[in-house]
């Protein structure tokens, strides 16, 4: 299982420093009617901007290069990184996954409402361990549910206890916990 590592990068305004630097290196070679080093200095600052990218806060940046993961970035600002890499952004702020659905139990149906408060907390699990995390998310908690309302019900009658919550929480929290998001809160209404 792969886990978040952080990708190398470094200031991005020392980037544009010298792409600036490189920029009148180039008039000055122009103007000096040297083409090798004007070439030169074009495929410096083609190779400069393309390792420069942006993080916005509360935000990642995840660096693959050739499909194969390099590491995430989580410091925000002009940041310098590999060039010629894809960059996956990734949002760390906190997401609302609502689930609307009905139980068949034995006797009756429940129509039943989850709203459930996550964030990510490692990239890397979250990009390379599932394909769509929220479907996984909402199909885990019917399932769980489902298995905890028919045996609270066999039990003794009774269908949304707060232990039947704890228990629907901490079994969420495992299963998600693999992908690498934390949840934040939750609530059950019927």
């Amino acid at each position: 299982m792969r886990t978040e590592r952080d990708a190398w990068s470094a200031n991005g305004l020392l980037s544009v420093c010298l792409i600036v630097l490189l920029l009148f290196l180039v008039v000055l070679n122009l103007y000096e009617a040297e083409y090798i080093f004007v070439a030169i200095f074009m495929l410096l600052i083609v190779i400069l901007l393309a390792g420069l990218t942006v993080v916005k806060p509360n935000e990642a940046k995840i660096i693959l290069l050739f499909g194969k993961y390099l590491g995430t970035i989580r410091q925000e600002g002009l940041i310098y990184t590999v060039p010629f890499t894809n960059r996956k952004r990734m949002s760390l702020k906190i997401k609302t996954l609502r689930n609307d659905f009905t139980i068949q139990l034995i006797d009756e149906e429940v129509e039943v409402q989850v709203v459930i408060f996550y964030k990510i907390v490692d990239t890397a699990k979250v990009l390379f361990e599932v394909e769509q995390f929220e479907h996984y998310i909402r199909l885990q908690s019917e399932i769980i549910l489902k298995k905890l309302l028919t045996n609270e019900k066999e039990k003794n009658g009774e269908l949304f206890t707060d232990e039947l919550i704890e228990q629907f929480a901490q079994i969420l929290t495992q299963k998600v916990e693999r992908l690498g998001i934390e949840i934040v809160d939750l609530s059950i209404v019927n």
